[in-house]
């Protein structure tokens, strides 16, 4: 039987949410793309890019 690596897995899922932008007719920064592959090789992982785009595109409500 076959393993599945992390990488494949880590992988698939970015793949995933590549598809699902492409579906809602979205294109992703080149910021997202970048973590998306950092995401991949396992330098990054998803939270902390999480964290980092919604910091450098959701603005802040002060109230």
């Amino acid at each position: 039987m076959k393993t599945i690596s992390k990488q494949l897995i880590r992988t698939k899922r970015v793949a995933g949410v590549l598809a699902s932008l492409r579906i809602e007719r979205l294109v992703p920064s080149h910021l997202v793309v970048k973590g998306m592959h950092d995401c991949v090789s396992g330098q990054k992982s998803t939270s902390a890019l999480l964290l980092e785009v919604l910091q450098r595109h959701v603005a802040l409500r002060r109230n």
